[in-house]
């Protein structure tokens, strides 16, 4: 496996969410959908690694991080993640919010006055795994 992630930290950039999500305490399966979280590309980066009818993921990383992936990369981020619809369950609203936060994290955009929701949302996460 870490061959595995070496290998695709080396092509892929944006693996540096993994890191991320991994420093603030998230398990394998949502640090690694937050690695990958745009290969299909979304709404807001369209430059796609794989087809979005690849199996890819889903055979070399597990069906749970494949759906997380697939999830993020057709929502309406990151509206729908600042002001949450009925649509998404909780489970899902806090994994792709832990990814979206990251993603907004590394390009210096998670700020309370954009998406305050959000920033308080990061705030908690932070705050209840440092104690």
């Amino acid at each position: 496996m870490v061959k595995l992630l070496q290998l695709v930290f080396s092509v892929y950039p944006q693996f540096l969410h993994y890191h991320l999500l991994k420093s603030i305490g998230a398990n394998d399966i949502l640090a690694l959908a937050g690695g990958l979280h745009s290969v299909y590309s979304t709404n807001t980066y369209k430059l796609s690694c794989l087809s979005y009818t690849s199996d890819r993921i889903h055979e070399t990383f597990g069906p749970e991080v494949d759906r997380i992936v697939r999830l993020f990369c057709t929502i309406d981020r990151p509206k729908c993640l600042e002001v949450p619809n009925e649509t998404l369950t909780e489970l899902d609203l806090f994994l792709l919010r832990c990814i979206e936060c990251a993603n907004l994290h590394d390009q210096d955009e998670l700020n309370e006055t954009d998406y305050p929701n959000l920033y308080k949302f990061s705030m908690e996460v932070r705050n209840k795994n440092k104690g």
